[in-house]
């Protein structure tokens, strides 16, 4: 009997990227001012599927950018990119798309719509890695999409107050997502999960947010493994969730009259280990959460260690 082997998408999306393999099988078209083509919105008319768009450097602005096809966009030295009148830069409505080596700028504040740098809907196997975006309101936003990359982004905002600021890495309703190796600073919450199932958070960097560094809402089954939360305005807090795995991350300098390390608030059949808590009012508050494990995690100079409320069981 022969035996079948499926690798999984996480696993091999990582061996692409370690092994810098090259996936691009269609034609190139360069793009540059003093090129022939002159903008992405002109080559984005003349590609065909697969084809790999290289982008010069050089400061490119124009309405919001939308991408319907299935394309790899390479820029080199990081081209800039920004959207007339500060809005969306750059729109993904296709599968099997790639953006990388982009720097993305300037995103206005909007009270009425979640604008972002990079935003992807509906998509499935899109790659967002290595692009630096700096001061857009949201930074990356994936929605109602699977099977997606956010990896080697630098994400650094310009948030004052949470009312008017957003998130570096905003992802909803997604499943299958592996969200590696950003660094995510000076946004409302660093990363955000919300209605996401069955997805990786590894080795990101989340620095100097305003409110949380990674806040998550009625998510299960996820990872969040070798990540740094530093100095972030509340803390970390992951909530209404189950089946949640937190190993070796680090919890630094989040000081302060309702700040902490991490809140566990309605957390369910989850486990925390090897975990470092360093200089926070409180390392971890537990609420209302039931049939945890934490065990193994290293505590320093922290105000509490563990405060757990009377409503768990099973800690």
């Amino acid at each position: 009997m022969k035996l079948k082997f499926i690798i999984p998408h996480y696993i091999l999306t990582g061996i692409i990227i370690m092994m810098g393999l090259n996936t691009i099988s269609g034609r190139e078209i360069t793009v540059c001012p003093q090129c022939a083509v002159k903008d992405l919105r002109q080559a984005l008319n003349m590609a065909g599927s697969g084809d790999h768009i290289i982008i010069k450097p050089g400061h490119y602005l124009s309405e919001t950018i939308h991408i319907k096809k299935p394309v790899t966009i390479s820029g080199e030295g990081f081209p800039v990119f920004q959207a007339i009148n500060n809005d969306e830069v750059i729109v993904v409505e296709a599968d099997n798309v790639t953006i990388e080596g982009l720097q993305v700028e300037h995103v206005a504040t909007s009270y009425t719509k979640d604008k972002a740098g990079i935003r992807a809907v509906h998509v499935r196997n899109c790659t967002i890695r290595n692009n630096k975006l700096n001061d857009t309101f949201f930074g990356i936003y994936l929605q109602n999409s699977k099977l997606c990359t956010v990896y080697g982004n630098r994400i650094i905002g310009n948030a004052i107050q949470e009312m008017s600021s957003g998130n570096a890495i905003h992802i909803w309703y997604c499943d299958s997502m592996i969200i590696s190796d950003n660094i995510a600073m000076h946004h409302r919450d660093g990363i955000y999960f919300e209605f996401v199932t069955h997805s990786d958070i590894e080795n990101n960097r989340s620095e100097g947010n305003i409110r949380y560094g990674l806040h998550f809402m009625f998510s299960h089954f996820n990872k969040y493994i070798g990540n740094t939360f530093k100095n972030n305005g509340t803390g970390v807090a992951v909530m209404f969730s189950d089946s949640i795995v937190m190993i070796k991350n680090q919890f630094l300098d989040n000081w302060g009259n309702s700040s902490y390390g991490i809140l566990l608030k309605d957390i369910r059949y989850s486990r925390l280990e090897g975990n470092r808590f360093v200089k926070n009012t409180i390392g971890i508050h537990a609420d209302n959460s039931n049939y945890n494990m934490i065990r193994n995690n290293v505590f320093t100079v922290n105000g509490w260690a563990i405060r757990i409320q009377g409503d768990c069981m099973s800690d």
